[in-house]
């Protein structure tokens, strides 16, 4: 029955066309200026790839050294890409000891996270957990039947 209830909340929340959806951010925390007209989620397979510094390494170079030593939690990220290779940080769920502002995601992500060409638009889902000096990233899928779900490394 929880099964059920969650499946049901999933596939209310999102319009799907297959993996296909249209105009949705994911999480609560949402930015303006991605085209949203139509992109495919990640669901079983990483289906575009990270073609210089990954997000982590981005992170670590433009943030203070005060953050990168304080901060501690989960954010999740909602990364667009689209055929071209660019980045657009749609949403994000901030569930850190720090403020939004304090971190400067959406220029950080926009401006320098480049993705191989591919096809059509996705969404790529990141979770980063901080802890400590150490951090963990894992690249997300969602489907109806899985919900969200850690994706097996390239």
């Amino acid at each position: 029955m929880k099964r059920a209830v969650i499946f049901f909340c999933v596939i209310s929340m999102f319009s799907f066309t297959g993996n296909v959806m249209f105009s949705q951010e994911l999480f609560p925390e949402k930015y303006e200026g991605c085209n949203m007209e139509r992109f495919v989620v990640e669901n079983d397979s990483v289906s575009v790839r990270v073609k210089s510094r990954s997000v982590n390494e981005i992170l670590a170079a433009n943030w203070d050294q005060d953050i990168i030593d304080s901060i501690r939690g989960i954010l999740t990220l909602q990364i667009l890409v689209n055929p071209g290779g660019y980045s657009c940080l749609l949403s994000v769920r901030n569930d850190t000891n720090m403020a939004l502002e304090r971190l400067n995601l959406k220029t950080l992500i926009d401006d320098n996270l480049e993705w191989d060409r591919t096809a059509e638009s996705v969404s790529a889902i990141f979770a980063i957990r901080f802890y400590g000096r150490e951090v963990e990233l894992k690249r997300l899928g969602l489907s109806g039947e899985k919900g969200f779900h850690v994706l097996s490394p390239p």
